[in-house]
């Protein structure tokens, strides 16, 4: 089983909120990947563009897919 080991994460605009209250995300990616779990983190929507800092919270692998849920804690921007 391959896996990639991340220190941030990058989104693609793929992200769906899943409790706007809790301004909670989920993040659906091919293979197998490790964020570390209630760290902050910097967030990118590409490779070069960061948007803020975001919180892991859980993390599920199933079928060579990752599901990444995690807390958006601030934003450099409202746009």
């Amino acid at each position: 089983m391959n896996f990639e080991m991340h220190t941030h994460i990058v989104s693609h605009d793929l992200e769906v909120r899943v409790d706007a209250e809790d301004n909670l995300f989920e993040l659906r990616l091919d293979g197998y990947h490790v964020y570390p779990l209630e760290e902050t983190v910097p967030i990118y929507k590409t490779e070069k563009e960061a948007v803020g800092k975001a919180v892991p919270k859980m993390i599920v692998w199933n079928e060579g897919k990752t599901i990444l849920r995690y807390q958006l804690v601030s934003l450099h921007s409202v746009n």
